[in-house]
C-alpha cells in the first residue's frame, strides 16, 4: 500500500500551525478531514502478450483517458465499445469507477486528486488480472496501473531460462 500524508508537505506552514495547542488542534482537525493518498495495488493472474485486446469504457476522466493513451502506446488494442458477436472477442476489459475530487491538484503535473475503484478482468477465465484501489494524483495513478501492467505480462520461456 502506497500512503502520501499531506501533513509531513507543510515545512514553515506547519510549524506555525502547530505553534500554539489551539491551532495545532485545528490544524490536526482540518488536515484529518482533507484526507491522505492512499493506494493498494494487487496483481493476481498473468497478462497473455499475444492478446493485447481490452474494452475500456468511453469516459474522458483523468484517470482512465491516460491509461487507455498509454495501453495504445504499449502496442494495445483498445476498444471503447463491445464488439459485435462475430468479431473475434476482446481477451481483457477494465471496470472503473472513478470520482474527482475537486479542487484539489496535485504539485508536478501529477494532475487532479482522484478517488478510483479500477479493476483488469480476463474475459476468457472471469478472473481479475490486477485490482487497483485508493485516493491518489490521476496523472501518478495511471501511471502506477500502466508500470504493473507491463510487469505482470506472462513473458514467452527462452531455451536459456530455467
Amino acid at each position: 500500500m502506497q500512503r502520501i500524508c499531506a501533513i509531513g508537505r507543510f515545512g514553515p506552514v506547519r510549524g506555525f500551525l502547530l505553534a500554539t495547542r489551539r491551532h495545532g488542534i485545528v490544524a490536526a482537525l482540518a488536515l484529518s478531514l482533507a484526507g491522505c493518498l492512499a493506494t493498494n495495488l494487487e496483481k493476481y493472474n498473468r497478462i497473455d502478450p499475444r492478446q493485447k485486446t481490452i474494452f475500456i469504457p468511453a469516459e474522458n476522466g483523468p484517470l482512465i483517458g491516460t491509461i487507455a493513451q498509454g495501453l495504445r502506446a504499449d502496442g494495445w488494442q483498445v476498444a471503447d465499445a463491445v464488439p459485435p458477436a462475430a468479431t473475434a472477442p476482446l481477451r481483457y476489459r477494465i471496470d472503473i469507477r472513478q470520482i474527482r475530487v475537486d479542487p484539489e491538484f496535485c504539485d508536478g503535473d501529477g494532475g487532479p486528486v482522484v478517488k478510483f475503484d479500477l479493476v483488469m478482468y480476463d474475459n476468457r477465465t472471469s478472473d481479475a488480472a490486477v485490482t487497483y484501489r485508493g485516493r491518489d494524483c490521476s496523472n501518478w495513478a495511471a501511471t502506477a496501473f500502466l508500470d504493473a501492467v507491463r510487469r505482470y505480462v506472462k513473458h514467452e520461456r527462452r531455451e536459456f531460462d530455467d
